[in-house]
């Protein structure tokens, strides 16, 4: 019953991450409700996974892991170099994965930015059209909308998760 729950509440948890991602992308906006939601989406994946005996330290890892990334994001939010969606967004990033998969989550988000960023920073690589012109616009700006790949590290980490967990199950 817990393993279905948590398989719920992640599924639930990737939609939202996936709407972070998208609103991102087009408004270069990170809403506060939405991290909130994270958040809250997160602390009842860890509570169902502490209740299914889940280690405590890897509970107690991934609310660490949070406090320290924000304190440290803080000063690039005040310098203006990030926004500060991105800084609240980053910081419930390891609530979401949790202590075991923070290394995971650190890899995959280290690729999904540096393809974003190459992205936006190349967008003649792209097909003609409005998603090119979007890009170009994004450049001009000298934005690049972070959210993007925060979401899919986060969504490409849970799904490893569900992988692992379905395959418990059988």
């Amino acid at each position: 019953m817990l393993l279905a729950l948590s398989i719920g509440l992640k599924l639930v948890l990737i939609a939202a991450l996936g709407k972070i991602g998208f609103l991102d992308f087009t408004l270069q906006k990170i809403r506060n409700n939405d991290v909130l939601a994270v958040v809250a989406l997160s602390a009842a994946v860890m509570i169902v996974g502490w209740l299914a005996g889940e280690e405590p330290w890897r509970i107690g890892l991934g609310i660490v892991a949070a406090l320290v990334l924000f304190c440290l994001l803080i000063p690039f939010w005040i310098m203006g170099k990030v926004g500060a969606g991105d800084v609240k967004f980053m910081a419930a990033a390891p609530l979401v994965t949790g202590g075991g998969d923070l290394l995971l989550f650190s890899i995959v988000l280290l690729i999904a930015a540096i393809l974003t960023a190459f992205v936006v920073k190349n967008p003649l690589l792209l097909a003609e059209g409005m998603f090119r012109g979007y890009i170009q616009h994004l450049g001009r700006k000298q934005v690049v909308p972070f959210g993007v790949p925060i979401s899919a590290g986060l969504i490409v980490v849970l799904l490893l998760q569900l992988v692992r967990a379905g395959s418990a199950m059988v």
